[in-house]
């Protein structure tokens, strides 16, 4: 045999002899580095962000509606809802989408536990203010969701208030704790700072809005009214119940905005802006973008802040 040959063969023989025993260090029912770690759902990606943070590498956090999507009206994809079958725990927010699939939800993983992320938070309703009293002229086919964002409905979008969200975190702790009670003491330091954080947030946008406190904002859809309510502003919806206004409620709506001289109406990129495009036009306003679904949190609620304050300034 060939010295040379049979040299060379060596080194691949004694690997394939390591290759088997290097995998008896493997974790169980996995490849090397495989991880144990629970598997947390959340709704929206601002609470992922929060989640995230809470849990760093004790946890592993998925959001279930993707990002650029809107939360009224997105469909999970049966894929996405069967991932939910290894969840270890679900932190409800409640948007429309969430509750429009639940059913489906936990009958995909009985055993989940769940948790109630706006547990303990005063829910608000629609005012009429922000779902302006259109009439019903609509030009197009009308949504097939159960929701509606008509006065008197429930306010989804509990979020956009800094001190809501410290109850999510709240609540993300103490179902922390319960469910991995090793790092329990990790997960309270982690919520306690998280909480600073929000309150220092909280100050903040206080100090930017506190100029322009009793002003009414423009908005496409109306979203923000914790965030208004939390600083002392109205917000004033094109919107009304998930449909566009008819041509009698443009008329309508381009009259009030000339007697209360808005200058801006602010528009969601996961919504169709046509409507308000055309208001703000015909009252020379101009078109501006904000995103209650911005996964970086604080640096969303500031801009927000400062972009109304100009506005009402």
């Amino acid at each position: 045999m060939n010295l040379h040959l049979r040299y060379s063969v060596l080194p691949f023989a004694a690997a394939l002899i390591v290759l088997p025993l290097a995998f008896l260090g493997c974790s169980e029912g996995g490849l090397p580095g495989a991880s144990d770690a629970p598997i947390v759902y959340v709704s929206i990606p601002p609470q992922g962000h929060f989640a995230e943070r809470l849990v760093e590498d004790k946890a592993e956090v998925r959001v279930l509606l993707p990002p650029g999507m809107t939360a009224e009206y997105y469909e999970p994809r049966p894929s996405e809802l069967e991932a939910l079958s290894s969840a270890s725990l679900y932190v409800r927010t409640q948007p429309p989408f969430e509750n429009n699939n639940w059913d489906r939800i936990r009958r995909l993983n009985p055993d989940m536990k769940v948790v109630d992320g706006t547990e303990g938070v005063e829910k608000r309703r629609f005012e009429p203010r922000e779902a302006v009293a259109h009439d019903h002229d609509h030009n197009h086919d009308d949504h097939d969701h159960d929701h509606s964002h008509g006065a008197g409905e429930p306010d989804p979008h509990t979020w956009l208030a800094p001190t809501n969200m410290i109850t999510q975190v709240r609540v993300m702790g103490e179902a922390m704790r319960e469910l991995d009670p090793d790092n329990a003491e990790f997960y309270a330091e982690r919520e306690e700072a998280l909480v600073e954080e929000l309150e220092q947030l909280n100050e903040e946008l206080a100090s930017i809005l506190e100029p322009v406190q009793g002003g009414t904002f423009w908005v496409y859809h109306p979203a923000w009214g914790y965030f208004a309510d939390a600083y002392g502003l109205k917000q004033q919806a094109i919107e009304h119940e998930g449909k566009d206004p008819g041509v009698q409620s443009l008329r309508n709506l381009v009259r009030e905005g000339q007697e209360q001289e808005v200058e801006v109406i602010f528009v969601e990129e996961q919504f169709d802006s046509r409507a308000a495009e055309v208001v703000a036009s015909e009252i020379g306003a101009r078109v501006e973008v904000l995103d209650p679904l911005a996964r970086d949190y604080a640096d969303n609620l500031r801009a927000t802040a400062r972009a109304v304050a100009e506005a009402l300034s």
